[in-house]
C-alpha cells in the first residue's frame, strides 16, 4: 500500500501543474451535503487519502530544508504551489458537512457491527 501511495505521489508531483489549481478540494463539502451514506464513506476515504498525500508533499519539503538548509528545491516548490489546496482541505475538515458526515458514517458502521454481533451471538446460542 505504501509503495502504491509513493507511486501516486511521484506521478502527481511530475504532473504538478495539472493539479495545481486553487479550487482543489473545494467540492468536497457540496458532495458531503448531498451524498448518501455510502457516497459519504467514499468521499471520507478520498479526504483521508488527500490528507496523506498533502502530508507527504510537505514532509518532503521539510526533509529538503533540513538537509540543504534552503527552500529552493523542487519538493518545496511543489509544496508552496499546493498551499491554497491545503487550506481548502483544512476548511473541509473544519466544516459542519464533514463533521456530520463523519458521525453519520461512523454510526452506520457501529450499527452494522452491532447487528453482526447479535447475529453471531444468536448462532452461537442456537448451537
Amino acid at each position: 500500500m505504501k509503495k502504491l501511495l509513493g507511486i501516486v505521489v511521484l506521478v502527481l508531483l511530475i504532473c504538478g501543474n495539472a493539479f495545481s489549481n486553487d479550487n482543489r478540494y473545494k467540492d468536497y463539502n457540496a458532495k458531503l451535503s448531498t451524498g448518501s451514506t455510502e457516497q459519504k464513506f467514499t468521499i471520507l476515504k478520498e479526504i483521508s487519502f488527500a490528507l496523506e498525500f498533502e502530508n507527504d508533499v510537505i514532509s518532503s519539503c521539510v526533509s529538503y530544508i533540513k538537509m540543504w538548509k534552503e527552500t529552493k528545491g523542487e519538493m518545496c516548490k511543489k509544496a508552496f504551489e499546493r498551499l491554497n489546496g491545503i487550506m481548502n482541505l483544512m476548511g473541509v475538515l473544519g466544516s459542519n458537512e464533514y463533521k456530520s458526515s463523519f458521525i453519520e458514517v461512523s454510526n452506520k458502521i457501529d450499527k452494522f457491527k452491532l447487528i453482526n454481533f447479535k447475529m453471531r451471538l444468536k448462532i452461537t446460542v442456537a448451537h
